[in-house]
This record gives C-alpha cells, structure tokens and sequence, in this order.
C-alpha cells in the first residue's frame, strides 16, 4: 500500500479525532508509542516537531530501569495538528503506522492515541501497574503487552465493565487503527513482510471506559501482581502471534481465503488448543491438523478430536509431546494417523 498516495484515509481519521477534541475542549490527546528506541515514529518526531519529542514522558515500569527509552511513552499531541490544514504529519503517522499494521507481524511503532482529562504522569502511573499481569492460577507477574493494538483488540470484546474500567484507568477513550486479523490471502502474502496489494481502508478502533470521574481516578489498586483477566481472556490476549503465522503457513501452502478459517474460528481452535497445555509451534500446527482446507465427507470443516479415534489419536499424540520434547504435532500426528489406517 502506497501510503503517500492514500493521506486523504489517514486525514480523514485525524478528522474524527479532531471532531472529539473539539467537543471536548478540556480534553488531551497523546501518542502511545511502543517505545522511543528503534522507532520509526520517534525518528519523525525528533526530525519534524523536537519540541515534541522532548515533552515525551516514558511508562515509569521497573523492567526498563535505566532502559527508558526502551519502555512505552507518551507524546503530547496539540490541538493545532489536528486543526483542517495542519493535519498532515499526524497522518504521515497513522500511515506509517498502518504499514507496519498490514504486515501483521511487524512491531507496531504507534500503537495508539489516547484520549482523556488526567495529567500525562497519571497515566503513565497506571500503565507500569498494568504492565505486570499476573496469569490466572500462576505466579509471578509477567510483563503485558497492553500498549500493543493487537493485544486489545483481541481481548477488549471479552471484558467485563469492571476489567475495562482497571485496563483504561485514566484515559477515557482508547484509538488505535483496527489491526488484520482473519485469513491472510496468498496473493497479499510474501515472505519479506512487504504487502503487494492493499487491505480494506484503514479505520479505527475505540475502546471507551465506562462511566466515572476520570479525572480523579486512582488506578493503583490495579496491582502489580493482578490477575486482571481470566484463562480465555489471557489466552485471547496472546493469541495474535500463533494465528497470523498459522495464516501465514496457510497462504504459503496458497490455501484460498475462502478455505482458511475465519478470524473468530482462528481464535477459538488456539483456545482449544491452549486447553490441551500446547504452546508455540504445536500450538500452531494443532490448528493446522484441526482445520480441514478441503471439507470433510459430511461438509465440516473441523477434525472431531471427540470421537474415539480422535479421542485416542489427540492423546497419544500428547502424551507422546510429554515424553519427547522437541518433537512436531504435525508429525506425530500424521505418523499416529498412519498407524491407525
């Protein structure tokens, strides 16, 4: 995708932030930047607006003591960029960021604009908290992805309004450009990342904390060893990684669109597949063996791990991952297959 060619998209996005602003005339708007080291955005910022980048404030998180620029910041976005006219280095950075958005996998440089009444230091004292989740029924805290797009926008739909309250904390409203998720098309597919033919128009996506006083909100008692989402939650959470490689792997294989599974189908199998105690590969490569490319005898598109022979294939094949570490799902499963036919 051209991005220089397609500025009117991202201006018109800028448009939509600015119509906010404007009926909200005490609220702020800042830049959520994965990090100010290595970054693409940063380096705009520090060439275009340095007196920006100065005013930028990292994520105070104990990981990236004496690492700073290494951790999350905020950039302070003023209300003359967004003003018709003025607006065209706001949307160099939302094209910028939806490059790296097409190609799935990439690092995500602006993962955000957050919009909101409290002090940039509130925030930022919010988010070392809920940077260290705890997962459910395990110890220690981990380090969370929040400031990543893809993480939220495959959690958000599955939160109560209470867990939306502690995610958002401070910030009032929640931008970021809706991230890919669903089939990767073989023709859209190359192994370098690059994307030869543009996705659906760019849009955003707005998580929006439910009703109370910002401003005064007190975000502390999130906690630093909170276990703030529940096991399909945190699964969802960190489910983006396996399902663009497991869509990459089908593209290569120049599997169609149309016989890939869909997005909330992707989700659901490395669920499944997350229940069985499968990580990484062979959590991939468990979709792969679960979801049939070519419809089965009865028109599914699903092999039933609940009959009996799935039943017994499914546990020999993971007690055999137990015994032998390092060894392929796919493989075993295709030599058990074989040695059942």
């Amino acid at each position: 995708m051209s991005t220089g060619v397609h500025l009117p998209l991202f201006e018109s996005l800028c448009d939509e932030l600015h119509a906010q602003l404007a009926a909200a005339r005490t609220m702020h708007a800042r830049l959520l930047l994965d990090s100010w080291a290595d970054n693409a955005v940063a380096s705009m910022l520090e060439d275009q607006h340095p007196a920006l980048s100065a005013e930028r404030l990292a994520v105070p998180d104990e990981h990236f003591v004496h690492r700073e620029d290494e951790a999350p910041c905020l950039v302070p976005v003023p209300r003359a960029l967004l003003n018709p006219g003025s607006r065209q280095f706001l949307a160099e950075l939302l094209a910028q960021a939806w490059r790296h958005a097409l190609q799935r996998q990439a690092r995500q440089p602006l993962c955000a604009v957050v919009l909101g009444h409290a002090d940039a230091a509130s925030i930022a004292r919010h988010w070392s908290d809920l940077g260290h989740q705890r997962p459910p029924d395990a110890m220690p805290a981990r380090l969370f992805r929040y400031q990543d797009p893809r993480v939220m926008q495959r959690v958000w739909p599955l939160l109560h309004p209470s867990q939306r309250t502690l995610w958002l904390g401070p910030v009032e409203q929640w931008w970021s450009l809706s991230q890919p998720w669903g089939p990767w098309d073989p023709a859209q597919y190359t192994s370098d990342g690059e994307i030869r033919r543009a996705d659906p128009p760019p849009r955003w996506f707005r998580a929006t904390a439910p009703q109370r006083d910002t401003a005064n909100f007190d975000g502390a008692h999130i906690g630093k060893t909170c276990a703030l989402l529940d096991r399909s939650q945190w699964d969802a959470a960190h489910a983006t990684p396996y399902g663009h490689r497991t869509w990459a792997r089908l593209a290569r294989q120049r599997v169609p669109v149309q016989d890939q599974p869909d997005g909330d189908t992707m989700l659901r199998l490395l669920t499944d597949g997350r229940q069985h105690g499968l990580d990484g590969s062979d959590l991939e490569e468990y979709v792969i063996c679960t979801w049939q490319t070519t419809p089965l005898a009865d028109g599914s598109r699903e092999l039933r791990w609940q009959s009996p022979r799935g039943e017994r294939v499914l546990k020999q094949v993971l007690a055999t991952l137990r015994q032998q570490p390092g060894t392929s799902f796919i493989g075993l499963f295709s030599a058990t297959l074989n040695r059942r036919t």
